[in-house]
């Protein structure tokens, strides 16, 4: 199940297959979030959902920006219900690698171990919306839609209007990150990079 375009593959069932393909590996991941592989599952999950955006952006210049809209809009909104988890382990995670340095302040030691205990603590049960049913059920919505939309890859518009417009705004955030000279804006460059 690569992430990529077959030889000689109509753009139209290409779009479809790598979606539903990417789709169906998330619904699983997430199905499996709830045993005791629940930070890799979600994290895998989330990663079918980015991969699924990116093949949005791809064709964006295709479809309608109604669809595109909506189609992207469900991907979001899942990712984001499955995000507390994948917070949580990057804050224990950083939080524990933090409070080992001997050269931290007593103050910052002691708040690094609060930080540490409280991603510790058994998560809060997640809203109707984001348990793992509701998540699939709207991951096989996502299915019948893209199964529906209108792509138009004739004349001028071709596929490649999405990587074009991708990479206008990799370059605007490179230009911007180092007249900013910030670590938030170098990290908007990077999350660019990574959708291009």
């Amino acid at each position: 199940m690569a992430f990529r375009f077959k030889l000689n593959e109509p753009i139209v069932r290409g779009v479809h297959r790598i979606a539903v393909q990417q789709v169906d590996r998330a619904a699983a991941h997430i199905q499996a979030s709830a045993g005791a592989e629940a930070v890799t599952s979600v994290h895998e999950a989330r990663k079918c959902l980015k991969r699924t955006r990116a093949l949005l952006r791809f064709v964006k210049p295709l479809i309608s920006r109604d669809d595109f809209k909506s189609l992207n809009g469900t991907l979001r909104d899942v990712g984001k219900a499955m995000s507390a988890t994948r917070d949580r382990d990057v804050v224990h995670a950083a939080a524990l690698k933090l409070a080992g340095d001997s050269a931290l302040k007593p103050a910052t030691a002691k708040r690094l171990k609060a930080i540490h205990e409280e991603a510790s603590a058994p998560a809060e049960p997640p809203s109707p919306a984001a348990e793992p049913g509701a998540l699939v059920a709207a991951l096989v919505a996502f299915k019948a839609t893209v199964a529906e939309i209108g792509i138009d890859h004739s004349g001028n518009h071709l596929p490649t209007a999405g990587l074009a417009e991708s990479m206008v705004g990799l370059r605007r955030d490179f230009v911007r990150a180092y007249e900013a000279s910030d670590g938030e804006a170098f990290h908007e460059w990077r999350k660019s990079v990574q959708l291009h």
